[in-house]
């Protein structure tokens, strides 16, 4: 435990603790542990993986929601990153794939007239 005196503005002076143990009160590592606690939690609920194909054993979602988790831990920014990526890809997805719903309805229509 490091103990020093300092001065403030004011001229007073007051002791600097380091480390608190905890003994009977609420020490350092007690802090450390329930923000490190929290900051996991967090990160595992904020996470949603993608939807596991039909292929991915039953322990594939834990696995990337895992992932996820521990990226959010390391900096929230690489899930940002990730989810940009997605909304990207996702635009691109639909500008290629769009298909005007006039044509769709008129297309269905045809189809249904016809029985097939």
């Amino acid at each position: 435990m490091a103990l020093s005196t300092a001065t403030n503005s004011t001229d007073s002076t007051y002791q600097l603790t380091g480390w608190n143990p905890s003994d009977t009160t609420r020490g350092s590592i007690d802090i450390l542990w329930s923000c490190c606690i929290t900051i996991i939690l967090c990160c595992w609920v904020s996470t949603f993986p993608n939807a596991p194909s039909s292929s991915d054993k039953w322990y594939h979602a834990w696995v990337d929601k895992f992932n996820l988790a521990c990226l959010g831990c390391l900096g929230p920014g690489f899930l940002f990153i990730i989810a940009l990526g997605q909304l990207a890809s996702a635009r691109r997805s639909v500008r290629v794939c769009w298909v005007p719903l006039a044509v769709t309805r008129s297309k269905l229509r045809v189809q249904l007239v016809r029985g097939i």
